[in-house]
């Protein structure tokens, strides 16, 4: 995902942004198979294709084209052209999602609300919201942790909704020490490219690295420029995967699917020795959180999807975990 206007990517970028997994010396335990994977297929079951979206100098999207394209979901930045994309993506069947990049060196609270007030009041079927973590912008690694909690806890609050947290290995390894901390409780959309956003060759890779912050991954982005373009979109635009199929997906992003029924759980309580901040065990946001983990482990449960070993654990969605290998 990008900052509004930088769109494309610069080569001193590389290792920085959205990884490569061709490199052995950045990523010595990507696990690699034969062959290119340029969609990020899943090699368990059915994939579900979709798209990030922000629009360079207000670039008018063809809704009609990207759904023909089987484009099934697409979060898009709150930026100039959201309210278009949001209607548009709706009146076409695209399930919607809207996303903001955070900018660690603004007050968070200032950022969430400007991006509730761009984004209005989310239907039962739209997608969660979905915070970019992806710069620090001179700010330690402690202030930009500390500046994602407020937002997403001012966002959960507000909404009712969890948040996706969107990042990629190595900044959040490098750049913020992949800190255990309660924020990992959130779904993970993890950005490990397999096409060079510069040359356009394709690696192998059979699924992406997770920070230790998270156990497993939820959403995959595979490329950004370079890649596989859509029609109907005159940019190069960001490819994601979800593993699964629609009605998995619909259950685990919005309000509108079977594992959210009408209970009042009572959430788990955090592990005590995880850093927490106010709130979190008693957000609202969280019955909803607790009702999607207990739905994935249900799927995980009833899995045909091949036993992992150990270490091939954290990089399998949680949803097709068929065994607990923590």
């Amino acid at each position: 995902m990008h900052a509004p206007h930088n769109r494309r990517l610069d080569p001193r970028t590389l290792g920085q942004r959205g990884e490569l997994s061709g490199d052995p010396g950045l990523f010595p335990d990507a696990p690699k198979v034969a062959g290119s994977n340029p969609h990020g297929a899943n090699p368990h079951g059915p994939t579900l294709q979709g798209i990030d979206v922000a629009s360079p100098q207000g670039h008018a999207l063809d809704w009609s084209l990207v759904a023909a394209d089987g484009i099934r979901f697409a979060w898009m930045q709150t930026d100039a052209t959201f309210a278009r994309n949001w209607r548009e993506a709706r009146a076409k069947g695209v399930l919607r999602g809207a996303y903001q990049f955070f900018r660690p060196e603004v007050n968070a609270i200032v950022q969430a609300d400007k991006f509730l007030l761009t984004m209005g009041a989310l239907a039962a079927d739209d997608l969660h919201p979905m915070l970019d973590v992806e710069v620090s912008h001179g700010m330690t690694a402690a202030q930009v942790i500390d500046g994602t909690a407020r937002w997403v806890e001012h966002v959960e609050d507000r909404t009712g909704r969890p948040v996706v947290l969107y990042t990629y290995p190595s900044y959040w390894r490098d750049t913020l020490g992949q800190p255990l901390h309660s924020i990992g409780k959130r779904g993970l959309w993890i950005a490990h490219y397999v096409v060079d956003p510069v040359s356009g060759k394709v690696y192998n890779l059979r699924a992406p690295i997770v920070p230790r912050t998270w156990s497993s991954w939820l959403l995959w982005q595979t490329s950004g420029n370079k890649g596989p373009r859509v029609p109907g979109i005159p940019f190069d635009i960001d490819r994601d995967v979800f593993w699964g199929d629609e009605a998995t997906f619909r259950d685990v992003f919005t309000l509108a699917g079977i594992a959210h029924a009408d209970t009042d759980p009572i959430p788990p309580p955090l592990d005590s020795s995880e850093p927490t901040w106010p709130g979190t065990p008693t957000s609202k946001s969280q019955d909803r959180m607790r009702a999607v983990r207990e739905h994935l482990a249900d799927l995980s449960e009833g899995s045909a999807a091949t036993p992992l070993r150990a270490d091939e654990a954290k990089h399998t969605p949680l949803h097709l975990r068929s065994d607990d290998h923590e």
